[in-house]
């Protein structure tokens, strides 16, 4: 899927995503561009739906979360 196909708030979180040198979770994508947490759950549902980012599990401090990647 070409970036021209989605909309603004997708764009704005694959362009956050492809900036950051690690991967992000949904807190500090929510806190990096100042978004609601629902707008940006509901953006980004498509993007890893697509392939366009993907989501992975990882261990910090004990506890596992969900980290985001763009490919």
């Amino acid at each position: 899927m070409a970036s021209t196909e989605l909309d603004e708030k997708a764009k704005k979180i694959l362009e956050h995503l492809k900036k950051a040198d690690k991967p992000l979770t949904l807190d500090e994508i929510v806190e990096g561009l100042k978004m609601e947490r629902k707008a940006v759950v509901e953006s980004m549902l498509p993007l890893v739906q697509k392939g366009i980012i993907t989501a992975y599990i990882r261990e910090k401090d004990g506890k596992l979360e969900a980290v985001y990647v763009a490919l």
